[in-house]
């Protein structure tokens, strides 16, 4: 089957004002638009191949194949091409969903592992590493609580510390 490409993205236009993003459908339609025709073992397969550790990408030839297949069915007046599509990312099990979890949240974590590394440190940044992973704090957050720790004021409660701030 010929594609006539400037229809492909007249169509788009229609959809999308962002030239750029037309620009990339088209051509990450161009280039894997021949998915839509394998067996759903062989798109699983080759899916795979393409994506592979390239989020972004993953994100991109699907739009572009789902932005595809719909041009297909509005050219042909069928539904067939969209369904297809979506009918071969469900059995590949492919989701839309790119995870933004950090690799290391994904590996289960030693603490001793951890606390064997934070020895090596010089020792400021070590005692802020310790305070990083016993409080659960963000980032940002232990380094404004570094930062403004002067503003803080211990009070002794029944051999417990309460830290208060002064500025509150």
């Amino acid at each position: 089957m010929e594609i006539d490409w400037e229809k492909f993205r007249q169509f788009l236009s229609l959809r999308c004002s962002n030239r750029t993003h037309i620009n990339n459908l088209v051509n990450y339609a161009k280039k894997y638009g021949y998915l839509l025709n394998l067996s759903t073992l062989d798109f699983s397969i080759e899916f795979k191949k393409i994506t592979e550790n390239k989020k972004t990408l993953k994100k991109h030839v699907l739009q572009a194949l789902a932005a595809f297949s719909k041009f297909l069915d509005a050219l042909h007046e069928t539904d067939i091409y969209y369904k297809r599509f979506n009918e071969l990312r469900k059995k590949s099990g492919i989701s839309w969903y790119i995870p933004k979890i950090p690799k290391i949240l994904g590996e289960k974590i030693n603490k001793e592992e951890i606390l064997e590394k934070i020895k090596y440190f010089p020792k400021k940044l070590k005692a802020t590493a310790i305070l990083h992973l016993l409080t659960g704090l963000r980032t940002h957050e232990v380094i404004y609580l570094i930062k403004n720790f002067d503003n803080f004021k211990k009070i002794k409660i029944e051999d417990a510390y309460v830290i208060e701030m002064l500025f509150i």
